[in-house]
């Protein structure tokens, strides 16, 4: 029953259903003292199942969401939003994820690890600086000049694309 859930959820991915049946059975069991007894075992189980395979769903769709555009349209402005990269809202997600990834892996380590600092692992500037053992200044500068060169490697790809 929760595994035909999870390929139901999941695009019949059977591996993706097969982790979701596991992470049903693992909040099961951290969560049976819970069970009141008011339904059945196997309602609740699967009341269970749905919401934690919906609440799966939408961090994923939230995780693609920002990985693939929280580089290019950071909130304090350095990059704002323009039309042209508006046209990448209908390129598959996956694909330009895949670059950006790639493109990220290919900067200088100067720019690559601040932009992984910030994006990743959520550091503030004053963190990075203290990490890195570079000036707040240095970082917001080498964080800029990273987004320029993704944000160029991203517009050979829609021209590649346009073909």
């Amino acid at each position: 029953m929760i595994y035909n859930l999870g390929l139901r959820l999941f695009n019949y991915d059977p591996h993706e259903a097969e982790d979701f049946t596991q992470e049903v059975y693992l909040q099961f069991y951290k969560n049976f003292h819970k069970y009141d007894g008011k339904s059945k075992l196997s309602t609740w189980i699967y009341s269970l199942a749905l919401n934690l395979g919906l609440n799966k769903i939408k961090k994923n769709k939230r995780l693609k969401k920002i990985q693939s555009t929280e580089v290019l349209y950071e909130s304090d402005g350095v990059l704002e939003s323009n039309p042209e990269l508006d046209y990448f809202a209908e390129i598959d997600d996956q694909l330009l994820m895949d670059k950006l990834q790639k493109e990220l892996m290919n900067l200088p380590e100067e720019y690559r690890l601040p932009l992984i600092l910030l994006f990743y692992e959520k550091l503030s500037y004053k963190e990075m600086s203290e990490k890195l053992n570079i000036p707040e200044g240095t970082l917001k500068s080498l964080v800029y000049r990273g987004k320029l060169r993704l944000k160029e490697k991203i517009k050979e790809l829609k021209n590649i694309i346009k073909g």
